[in-house]
C-alpha cells in the first residue's frame, strides 16, 4: 500500500493533466481517500487547498451529502471558465465591449500555436491560439491567455502605450479581458499556514489548509497564496515562428525586422524588452 504523501501526489498529476488541457479552467475538485478518511480537495493555479478529513464509515451521512453535493454542481461550481464556447462554425472566444452589439466572435484554431510546458500546478499556463473572424478565413490574431501574479506589471498596460505611441513593428493590442482572480475565487475560505509533505504526514483534522508539495506548487510565504489573474489578450498580426522559415534569407529577414521592432520599442515608448527569445 502506497504512503499518504504517494497518493496525494498521483492526485496531483491528474489535476496537472486537466489544466494542461483546459486552459481557461479556473479551479478543479479532488477526492482523496486513504485509508478510509475522505480529504477534499481543490486545486487552482496558486495552490492546493483541503478541507477537514473525516472518517467514511464513521460519518456516513456526511459522506453522501458531499457526493449529492458535487453531482448537483454547474459549471461555475466545477470551475469551468466558459470563455471559450463552440457554435457549428468551431470553439471561439468573444472579444470588446461588453455591450453584445459591439462583441466580436475569433474563431480559434487548433492545435494551439504555443503552450507553456510546466511540471507545476501553480504557474501561468501560457496558452496562445491562432485566431481568425468569423466571415474571415484567414487567421489575423493571436489569442493569449495568462495566469499572471497581481504584482507582475501588466502586459496590457505596456501594449496600450505601444498602441498609443505608435511603434512600429510590434504586434498591437485588439482586445483584452480580466476573466478571474485566485483571490476572488478563494471568497469566504479560511485559509491557514502551508503544509509541507516533502516528509510522509499521518491524516489529522486539517481544515482549508494550503500547503507546498516538492515539485508541484511553489511555497506560498507567510502572506497566503499569492494572487494570480487570468487575462485573455487579443494581438495582432499573426506571426511565423523562428522555428518554421524555411530559408535562411527568410529567417534573416524576420531577426531584421525583430531587431527594428525592439529599437522602435525602446526609442519611441521607451520600453526596454528583457526578455527576447524565441517563443516571444
Amino acid at each position: 500500500m502506497g504512503s499518504y504523501r504517494t497518493g496525494l501526489l498521483d492526485l496531483c498529476g491528474y489535476a496537472r493533466a486537466v489544466f494542461a488541457h483546459q486552459p481557461t479552467r479556473l479551479f478543479l475538485h479532488g477526492f482523496y481517500v486513504c485509508e478510509g478518511t475522505l480529504e477534499l480537495w481543490v486545486f487552482d493555479r496558486s495552490g492546493l487547498y483541503n478541507s477537514e478529513a473525516f472518517d467514511i464509515a464513521q460519518d456516513p451521512d456526511r459522506f453522501l451529502t458531499v457526493l449529492i453535493g458535487y453531482m448537483l454542481m454547474d459549471d461555475a461550481e466545477l470551475g469551468v471558465s466558459g470563455l471559450i464556447k463552440e457554435d457549428s462554425h468551431g470553439i471561439y472566444v468573444q472579444c470588446g465591449d461588453d455591450d453584445k452589439a459591439g462583441r466580436e466572435r475569433l474563431y480559434l484554431g487548433e492545435p494551439t500555436i504555443f503552450e507553456r510546458v510546466n511540471k507545476n500546478i501553480v504557474s501561468d499556463g501560457l496558452t496562445c491560439y491562432r485566431a481568425r473572424l468569423q466571415d474571415s478565413d484567414r487567421y489575423e490574431y493571436v489569442v493569449k491567455m495568462k495566469w499572471s501574479t497581481a504584482s507582475e506589471k501588466s502586459e496590457i498596460e505596456i501594449l496600450q502605450l505601444v498602441k498609443e505611441k505608435r511603434v512600429a513593428g510590434v504586434v498591437q493590442l485588439f482586445s483584452h479581458q480580466a476573466v478571474c482572480s485566485t483571490d476572488a475565487l478563494h471568497h469566504g475560505l479560511q485559509i491557514g499556514a502551508p503544509r509541507d509533505l516533502r516528509q510522509d504526514a499521518a491524516i489529522s483534522g486539517r481544515n482549508n489548509i494550503g500547503f507546498a508539495l516538492e515539485n508541484t506548487v511553489e511555497v506560498h510565504d507567510a502572506g497566503g497564496p499569492t494572487n494570480k489573474l487570468l487575462n485573455c489578450i487579443v494581438v495582432s498580426p499573426l506571426g511565423e515562428s523562428f522555428h518554421r522559415f524555411r530559408t535562411v534569407l527568410g529567417l534573416l529577414r524576420s531577426m531584421h525586422d525583430a531587431t527594428k521592432a525592439h529599437r522602435s520599442l525602446y526609442q519611441v515608448a521607451e520600453v526596454l524588452h528583457q526578455d527576447i527569445c524565441p517563443g516571444r
